[in-house]
């Protein structure tokens, strides 16, 4: 696999950990179809989900870079995921909103998980 590939791989899998965590957030859940208060164990799903694919992210690029480059590269990825994040939110909320539904399936487990 290419360098380049592996770091669309891992910013990928860091920008969806970073989504999964903005979703615990009321703001941010509010606009997508979850609840505007989600519950701990939507939460505790979510932020583990999200930690497991930070660790995926961080594992392939220490596997590319070795540890000390590995390590710096992932840092970076972790800056500009969270930016893209926060600026897909602010300034494309029906994108944020698309990416939250369907390529985190939102739509299909967060209902079943909310308070009620």
């Amino acid at each position: 696999m290419s360098v380049i590939l592996d770091v669309v791989f891992a910013f990928v899998l860091t920008y969806l950990s970073f989504l999964l965590l903005s979703l615990g957030n009321k703001k941010h859940a509010g606009i997508t179809r979850l609840t505007s208060t989600p519950s701990p164990l939507l939460l505790i799903v979510l932020h583990s989900l999200a930690y497991l694919l930070m660790a995926i992210s961080l594992m392939n690029c220490i596997d590319v870079w070795k540890t000390e480059i590995g390590v710096v590269v992932w840092i970076g990825l972790l800056q500009l995921a969270s930016v893209m994040v926060s600026a897909t939110f602010t300034y494309l909320p029906t994108l944020y909103t698309v990416a939250c539904n369907y390529l985190l399936l939102v739509a299909f487990w967060g209902p079943r998980l909310r308070e009620k």
